[in-house]
């Protein structure tokens, strides 16, 4: 593959898209950018038709049932956090504060995946209920 872009967005989270708009305030207008979303392309006819949202099942989802469910974590905080700081350092400064918390976050998500993966299933196995076929 020989494609080349500017920047590669994994997911639509508000976070990515937050992070999306703000590039694109600061980015040159020949910028190439690639926005990665897993899941089908269900389009609003066929939710309307199927009255769902989604094709995927829901036992085909992971739910996530930790300690910060239904409060306000990193997740909803970051965009803010990071628009304010790439507001006042820049948005170049910023995207290299990015990919530095990324380099250091890496390794030891490499090193807790294996436990992670083990403990998820476990909680799924004891959350998700067996079908009866």
């Amino acid at each position: 593959m020989t494609e080349h872009y500017d920047v590669v967005i994994v997911g639509t989270s508000f976070a990515s898209s937050f992070f999306l708009l703000r590039y694109l305030e600061h980015a040159a207008p020949t910028a190439r950018i690639l926005v990665l979303e897993r899941g089908n392309e269900d389009t609003k006819p066929w939710q309307l038709a199927h009255r769902k949202h989604s094709s995927i099942e829901p036992e085909e989802v992971y739910e996530n049932d930790n300690l910060m469910k239904g409060g306000v974590g990193a997740g909803a905080l970051a965009p803010v956090l990071y628009g304010l700081a790439s507001d006042l350092a820049g948005v170049p400064t910023m995207m290299l504060l990015v990919a530095a918390a990324v380099l250091v976050t890496l390794p030891l998500a490499w090193l807790l995946g294996p436990y992670l993966h083990q403990t998820a299933m476990t909680q799924r196995r004891q959350t998700v209920p067996r079908s009866t076929n």
